[in-house]
Order: C-alpha cells, then sequence, then structure tokens
C-alpha cells in the first residue's frame, strides 16, 4: 500500500485538514431581528429593515430600484410579469438552471426556449440564443451560473437587433462582474436569490433590480397584489393579475445583516476558488471550467469535467473515487431542465397544455433529447462543489490533490501501468 494508492481501495485519504469554524448567523443578525420586532410591526410596507435592504443593495449596483420578494422564484415571475407580454411568446434562457428560472414563466403562460452553453463557460452560447430567435421571441434570460458572468456584450447585442428585453437571472452571482460591470446592471431587470443555499441567506427571499421607473412601478404592484403603498390613491383597487409575493420584516433583518459581510464571504470564495484552479492546471482527463472572457467570478461553486474515455471510467466512479479521498465533489442536476416531466408531459394547467396549445405555438423537438448537446455532455461529465467559509488554503490544497490523485491512477491504469 503506498500513498499513490486510492482511499476507495484502501489507501490513505488525501484531506485531512478540517474546515475552520464559523457562524453563519450570528449577533448581528439577532441584533437586527431584536430591531424589527421593537418596531411593532412585520409587515415590509409599515416596517423598515425591508425598506432599508432594498435601499442599500439599489446603491451597492447603482441601479435606481430595488424590489424585495419572497424567493428569487418569485422575483423572476414577477420581472416576467412586469414586461407584459402576451400569451404564446416565447422567452430564451440557459438549460443547465434551476426550475425557478422557468416556472414564472409558465405561470405566465409564456414558452420557454432553451439555448445550448458554451462546454467551456458552461454558459449562455450567445450564437446559440440568436438560432433560436423566432417572432415570437420577447425576451432573453441569461443565468450568472456558478458566479461567472454571461458574455453580456453580445447577449446585449442580439437584445438590441432583435428588440428583445433582457432579464439576469444573479441568484448564483453576487458581486460578479462583467467588463467591470456588476452583473445585474446589463439588463431591463435582474433577479437575485437570498435562499438557504446562496452567498447570503435569510432562509430565503429575493430582489429585483431595475434603472426603468415604469417597470419597477409595475414590480411594485405585481408583489402585493396589485395595491398601490404609496399613499397616492385613496382607494385600493387591484389593476391587472398580480401575486401576493411579499417579504417580511424579518427576512429583510437577517438579509440586511447579511449584506453587510457580503463582500467578505465573496472575496473569501473567490481565493479558495482560485486557489483551487491553479492548483488543477496541467491534469490530463480534467477540463477546468473557463472564466468569460472581461469577466470575474463570484465563486459559487467549482465545477469542471472529465474525459471518461482519456481516464477509462466514468463521471460516476471518479466522483465516488474522490469522494472517498475526503473531497468534495459530485454531479449537478441531472439532466438539462428541458428533460423534466413537465416539459415531456407538457404538463401545465389540467390537461389543457397551454400555453403550448395556443393557435401558432410549434413545440417540435424543442424539449426532446439532443436539443443542446452542449448542456447534455456537461451534464454526464461535470463534478462540482460549492464554495463555503468553513475551507481553508490547507483544505482547498488536499482537495486538489485528491483530484490529481484520482486523476493520476486512472491514467497509470489506462496506460496498463
Amino acid at each position: 500500500m503506498t500513498a499513490d494508492t486510492l482511499a476507495l481501495l484502501g489507501g490513505p485519504k488525501a484531506v485531512t485538514a478540517s474546515p475552520r469554524a464559523f457562524i453563519r448567523y450570528g449577533d448581528a443578525e439577532l441584533a437586527q431581528l431584536r430591531e424589527a420586532l421593537a418596531q411593532g410591526t412585520l409587515f415590509y410596507a409599515h416596517g423598515k429593515k425591508v425598506k432599508e435592504l432594498c435601499a442599500r443593495f439599489a446603491e451597492l449596483h447603482g441601479v435606481a430600484h430595488c424590489i424585495p420578494t419572497s424567493s428569487c422564484t418569485a422575483a423572476i415571475h414577477v420581472a416576467v410579469a412586469a414586461l407584459n407580454l402576451e400569451p404564446g411568446d416565447e422567452i430564451i434562457t440557459a438549460p443547465i438552471t434551476d426550475m425557478g428560472t422557468v416556472l414564472g414563466m409558465l405561470w405566465c403562460q409564456l414558452v420557454p426556449i432553451f439555448a445550448d452553453v458554451d462546454p467551456d463557460t458552461h454558459l449562455l452560447d450567445p450564437a446559440s440564443v440568436e438560432a433560436r430567435i423566432t417572432p415570437r421571441t420577447k425576451a432573453i434570460v441569461p443565468v450568472h451560473m456558478a458566479g461567472t458572468p454571461c458574455e453580456m456584450t453580445a447577449l446585449r447585442a442580439i437584445a438590441d437587433a432583435h428588440g428583445l428585453a433582457i432579464i439576469e437571472d444573479c441568484a448564483q452571482s453576487y458581486l460578479a462582474e462583467f467588463n467591470g460591470k456588476t452583473v445585474g446592471t446589463f439588463g431591463a431587470l435582474s433577479c437575485f436569490s437570498i435562499n438557504e443555499y446562496k452567498h447570503i441567506s435569510c432562509g430565503d427571499a429575493g430582489l429585483i433590480l431595475t434603472d426603468d421607473d415604469q417597470l419597477a412601478s409595475r414590480c411594485r404592484l405585481l408583489i402585493d397584489k396589485g395595491y398601490d403603498r404609496s399613499g397616492l390613491l385613496r382607494i385600493r383597487t387591484t389593476p391587472f393579475l398580480a401575486m401576493n409575493y411579499r417579504m417580511t420584516e424579518l427576512q429583510g433583518a437577517v438579509a440586511l445583516a447579511q449584506l453587510d459581510k457580503l463582500e467578505g464571504i465573496v472575496a473569501h470564495y473567490r481565493a479558495m476558488y482560485e486557489r483551487f484552479h491553479a492548483a488543477m492546471q496541467g491534469v490530463e482527463g480534467l477540463h477546468l471550467p473557463a472564466e468569460t472572457p472581461g469577466g470575474r467570478t463570484s465563486a459559487w461553486f467549482y465545477m469542471l469535467r472529465i474525459d471518461e474515455a482519456a481516464l477509462g471510467v466514468t463521471r460516476d466512479w471518479f466522483a465516488d473515487a474522490v469522494r472517498a479521498e475526503g473531497a468534495p465533489g459530485g454531479g449537478y442536476i441531472p439532466f438539462p431542465i428541458y428533460l423534466n416531466d413537465i416539459f415531456a408531459n407538457l404538463a401545465t394547467l389540467g390537461t389543457s397544455h397551454l400555453p403550448y396549445a395556443l393557435p401558432g405555438v410549434e413545440i417540435g423537438d424543442r424539449y426532446a433529447e439532443g436539443a443542446c448537446p452542449h448542456a447534455e455532455m456537461l451534464l454526464k461529465t461535470c463534478l462540482n462543489f460549492s464554495m463555503t467559509q468553513g475551507q481553508t488554503a490547507e483544505l482547498v490544497d488536499q482537495y486538489a490533490a485528491a483530484y490529481r490523485k484520482v486523476a493520476g491512477y486512472c491514467l497509470r491504469q489506462r496506460a496498463g501501468g
């Protein structure tokens, strides 16, 4: 038995270090919660916490308006609804994302269309986006996955050429940058997540940014049953179909405390991401993620893909071996979201199949296997792990050693050694 023997085969583990201790929610959050409770109201329109959160978040991005929501899924639903599109209109988005990106489209009776990704950045390929445009296309929703910004210059040019709106999905990308600008400042609207599994959290909530006064006004009505809380109207009325997606003062209080920590969290994640990335250079059989030219990731998670033919093993075997060494690693979502049952069965409202059954809507093979070959290949061969506050330089170095150890073993076996 040698140090090169895989832990999966009885050898010593490559990872022996432990994560550092950290407290995600502590005194700062408790202080904000006490202040919220002392207000005597937890309703967002009457308290101070949600208002302060929105003001500070808008200022952080240099944007005029920030609208609070109960989740990022709600935020995207509201942003899509704010465009006031017609049933059967199409919105192009990424196939590698959470269902929250598209559910609001379907509730608005819009048709999600999935463009393929670049196999190296793992993000929307602008050429694929342009190829998906039809007379029904009205918007693009770029997903800045894993903290890495999409190629917004190309996507902005496509949108402008075809008269399309852009809604940025920034759920995983706080403070990521493209050409020196923070993501969330390129589209007509942008949406952020404050749920448990993001850079900052208050359990669950969302935020919408926009510089457009009319869109902001519509979003504020959409989150609150259409009620105008500005005090300008004496009669409370509902002008159009709206939702109740209000954020509470308790969510706002915790999010405020977390916002104070955001820059430090992103700095730590970037440092750990860059350290691992540097240590993984030149490992045969592993394809490392590429940064978008002009982009700067906020390092929500690290995703690479393995060359199964070069290594002679499956992705799942490689993942098992890495985890046996004590390092994190596993697949992401099992397949592009267009292969989910909701699309396979066109399952929407009752047995209506709306919006797909609307006159002129043609789905064809848009939701069939093979629709986005790069995305399908990536999800079958990728390994990823999230950056955490508990990671240290020593721990991340050992993660890299584990990946190199497993890859080296595979290559030696492949070569007959």
